[in-house]
């Protein structure tokens, strides 16, 4: 299987790109002016101008899974990037083609000292398990995703990373089948006939529109998904019964408080679904879920 590198926001071409140990190298970037200067041929390293989401979709569609994922500078403040690439719903949407075991090549400085502090943590369905140092064998010097960088210490982490994947059933009083699961929503897509989340994104992606698909809200419905923002559970449960929908999956959207879940889980509401499954990221959500598990 070919061996490959993904970088998101990744600004123009270097030439050490072509000595990496990767196969095949994926440059995205919604600046188009970039494609310039990347090579038209005789180079393993390819480039696709556009958002992040838009150039997922395509991968996902090609079917390449990627061994490697770098994102050093997002552009957030000043480069004209909207959104963090490490965002939940971005990482969520990546999550079916990555591989099990990562390597991720970053510069989590970039978010100590804003209100995206939280982004430092990955939370994105993988754990850190080591830190690859500068002394390793299999470390990648983060300074060459770095354009024009003068730096001489050393800036960026690279850490081997490891896909989380937990499921815990919840038991109820009727034969549907209710799991807690920690992982993307998107590694079961095609389990699930109803997939409900939260749409709340608003930023503007960068790059021209498409199908009317200006941010990332729009980006979701177009794929399918019900925007399930403050929609109580029970309404959720009789749409999704209105579509024919026999395989729920949701993912957080009710700010943290489920506390009606319990006794809808027991009801006779649930009368004609097969299985309920609340996915989630962050080991955080869910936590009303999750103490009906421990009781």
């Amino acid at each position: 299987m070919i061996t490959t590198l993904l970088y998101l926001a990744s600004g123009g071409y270097n030439p050490s790109y072509e000595d990496l140990p990767f196969q095949q190298i994926i440059c995205v970037d919604a600046n188009q002016r970039f494609e310039a200067t990347y090579p038209k041929k005789n180079s393993k390293v390819r480039f696709i101008a556009t958002d992040a989401l838009f150039a997922i979709d395509q991968l996902i569609k090609e079917q390449v899974h990627i061994d490697c994922l770098v994102s050093m500078n997002e552009g957030l403040d000043e480069g004209g990037g909207s959104y963090p690439i490490f965002s939940g719903f971005l990482m969520g949407y990546l999550s079916p083609i990555l591989k099990p075991s990562l390597l991720l090549i970053c510069d989590l400085s970039q978010y100590a000292y804003s209100n995206r502090r939280g982004l430092s943590r990955l939370d994105w369905g993988y754990q850190k398990i080591k830190e690859i140092k500068p002394t390793d064998s299999n470390y990648i010097d983060p300074r060459l995703f770095i354009n024009d960088c003068t730096d001489i210490l050393p800036k960026g982490q690279v850490f081997e990373m490891k896909k989380i994947r937990t499921d815990r059933r919840i038991p109820t009083n009727n034969n549907t089948k209710v799991k807690l699961i920690q992982c993307s929503i998107w590694d079961d897509k095609n389990e699930l006939d109803f997939i409900g989340l939260s749409l709340i994104s608003k930023q503007p992606l960068t790059a021209h529109s498409r199908l009317n698909i200006n941010n990332p809200a729009d980006f979701f419905i177009h794929q399918g998904v019900i925007n399930i923002y403050k929609m109580p559970f029970i309404e959720i449960l009789k749409l999704a019964k209105r579509q024919g929908a026999t395989r729920i999956g949701l993912g957080p959207w009710n700010e943290g408080d489920y506390r009606e879940l319990t006794s809808i889980l027991n009801s006779e509401e649930l009368m004609g679904i097969e299985s309920i499954s609340f996915y989630h990221l962050n080991p955080k959500d869910f936590k009303d879920l999750y103490t009906l598990l421990e009781s």
